[in-house]
């Protein structure tokens, strides 16, 4: 195995590829509830539906294995990247973090939006929530930002 072994460019091929499809289908939220709000009853109402679909199940089991991917990377590395690093320590951290956001503000916010649009009711608390879906959506691609950072600069390495 090691550093620069096939095995180790096919998983950092997969890690990369997951954080793609993750982080790049959350990332869009904005656009999406913008979309949605431009249309008129259901029509909105399908692109919150299809939009939580996306980030929901598509983006966050991608998270998931990006998260899962860039441990395999660690190990199989074979001691060029190891658990103890600092910079690996603080990846975790932010991934720890990403989820949280995801969980704790994004899918929440996006949960309820979806009952209100269809609904037809709650426009003023429907403003919140988009707040709420845009806040977490900004929180979570700054957190990205650091994480690439991280991994490219690999700090303490």
């Amino acid at each position: 195995m090691g550093y620069e072994s096939t095995l180790y460019n096919l998983v950092l091929l997969l890690h990369i590829l997951a954080a793609i499809v993750g982080f790049g289908g959350i990332a869009l939220n904005s656009i999406y509830l913008a979309r949605a709000r431009a249309l008129p009853g259901q029509q909105g109402h399908a692109v919150l539906e299809a939009n939580s679909f996306v980030t929901s199940k598509v983006s966050e089991m991608a998270i998931y294995a990006t998260f899962l991917f860039g441990i395999v990377l660690i190990i199989v590395s074979d001691g060029a990247i190891e658990f103890s690093e600092g910079w690996i320590s603080a990846a975790f951290a932010v991934m720890i973090i990403m989820v949280g956001v995801i969980h704790g503000m994004i899918r929440p916010a996006t949960r309820q939006l979806i009952e209100l649009s269809g609904s037809g009711s709650g426009t003023g608390e429907a403003g919140g929530l988009e707040r709420r879906v845009t806040i977490g959506t900004a929180v979570l691609n700054v957190l990205l930002v650091i994480a690439l950072a991280l991994m490219i600069w690999q700090p303490g390495a």
